[in-house]
């Protein structure tokens, strides 16, 4: 989170993506799965807001709907430890996403703005 904060994108995304794997190799040599899918969204989720803090608006559309589809993986699951946190989890990532939309939306009117502006001076 440190390099996050920092916004030094490639570091959060090398730390964050090797985090993810340390993860899943794990979660094929524990039988806690349920626990790694909700790691794992977590992780996804943060380097979805890296990439978001940077407007690279696909990539982290990318990274949130793989967050979304672990955590619905894990609500369809028996495993889910418990439903109220992953119920916040799943609105939290779907924030991200609307977050997304928002931010592109904002992101091409400011440019048609400023665009308009240059071509009338």
């Amino acid at each position: 989170d440190l390099y996050f904060f920092e916004r030094d994108v490639p570091n959060s995304i090398l730390y964050y993506t090797q985090t993810l794997d340390i993860v899943q190799r794990r979660a094929h040599e524990e039988e806690e799965e349920h626990h790694h899918q909700q790691r794992c969204s977590e992780i996804w989720n943060k380097m979805g807001k890296v990439y978001l803090q940077e407007n690279k608006f696909d990539m982290a559309m990318e990274h949130f709907q793989h967050a979304l589809q672990l955590q619905q993986q894990q609500q369809q699951s028996s495993s889910a430890q418990n439903p109220k946190t992953l119920e916040k989890d799943i609105c939290a990532t779907l924030v991200n996403i609307g977050a997304v939309y928002y931010k592109e939306r904002n992101s091409l009117n400011h440019s048609k703005h400023t665009y308009h502006d240059f071509t009338q001076s």
